[in-house]
């Protein structure tokens, strides 16, 4: 596991797009952290990143939400409200993991449905409302260089 402290949400952004340069069609990222940790803040980031101009907004209540980018299209949802796994798999969305970005807010009691995907645990830091911790972790071969290119 690896960590990035940020101090405002420029450098979340900053991150986000980042990261999001590296990613890939068929690529899954599972983020966690409390209710407002900036979870739908670094989707943002992240989607506009790859060069969407679509309303990016958090999908607690419509669960899965198709955002266009020039090179296919980032599938963001918000796992919060399921329920099971069973539940998960009856939206019909294993369809499209292969051909999209999947990003997945509350994303942990589904994430053994993946075979690899990427973990991002974003926390608060101290008292400073703006500042979090990003911590990094992996489930598969392809996450590693990944890691690296953000390590460096």
């Amino acid at each position: 596991m690896q960590s990035v402290q940020v101090d405002s949400p420029e450098q979340s952004s900053q991150l986000a797009a980042r990261l999001g340069q590296m990613l890939q069609a068929g690529d899954v990222i599972i983020l966690n952290g409390a209710l407002a940790a900036g979870k739908t803040h670094f989707v943002k980031a992240l989607t506009e990143s790859l060069g969407s101009t679509d309303y990016i907004s958090s999908p607690t209540y419509t669960i899965a939400n198709f955002y266009n980018i020039p090179s296919g299209s980032v599938l963001h949802m918000d796992a919060y409200r399921i329920e099971s796994d069973e539940e998960f798999r009856d939206l019909g969305l294993e369809e499209y993991f292969p051909d999209v970005i999947t990003l997945i807010e509350w994303g942990a009691k589904i994430a053994e449905d993946f075979d690899e995907y990427l973990v991002i645990d974003i926390d608060f830091v101290g008292q400073e409302k703006e500042q979090r911790q990003y911590s990094f972790s992996a489930v598969g071969s392809r996450w590693q260089p990944v890691l690296d290119e953000l390590k460096a």
